[in-house]
């Protein structure tokens, strides 16, 4: 997938998808971690833990609590890492209509985590914005200082 730093172009080729699964943040100590058999979708270490995104299924299997019960919305986009707006014009949109994100960056894909109850709604407002962007902005609208 070729990089781009175009506004329009990031936004009018984002695909958003609504993933199967309900996902939950959880936490637990680094020793508690070790003896865990599981497989997050996401892990990151802090001086305070480890923070996990998890299935709720593994999570229950796991006997940890979570929390933000979310929907996986994946955008199918390879932004440049250093692409300014792409993020903001996604989180304004949802926003506008009171959704919480939680954003999660690969390297392939962007990620959204929403609120289960909330989820189909984003996908949909999603694929308004791509609609929106297709048809009403100009090719030409770059990201300011990333051409």
């Amino acid at each position: 997938m070729k990089e781009s730093s175009n506004l329009n172009t990031l936004i009018s080729s984002m695909e958003p998808a609504l993933l199967e699964g309900q996902y939950l943040f959880c936490t637990v100590s680094k020793d508690k971690r070790k003896s865990l058999t599981l497989d997050p979708w996401v892990e990151i270490h802090e001086a305070e833990g480890v923070s996990m995104i998890l299935k709720k299924e593994e999570a229950s299997r796991e006997k940890l609590d979570g929390q933000f019960p979310s929907r996986l919305i994946r955008l199918k986009v390879s932004p440049r890492f250093d692409a300014v707006g792409f993020l903001a014009v996604v989180a304004t949109r949802l926003a506008t209509h009171g959704i919480p994100l939680q954003p999660i960056a690969g390297f392939f894909h962007g990620y959204l985590l929403v609120p289960t109850n909330r989820a189909d709604e984003a996908a949909k407002l999603l694929e308004g914005l791509v609609l929106e962007y297709r048809k009403t902005r100009g090719a030409g609208e770059e990201l300011r200082g990333h051409m």
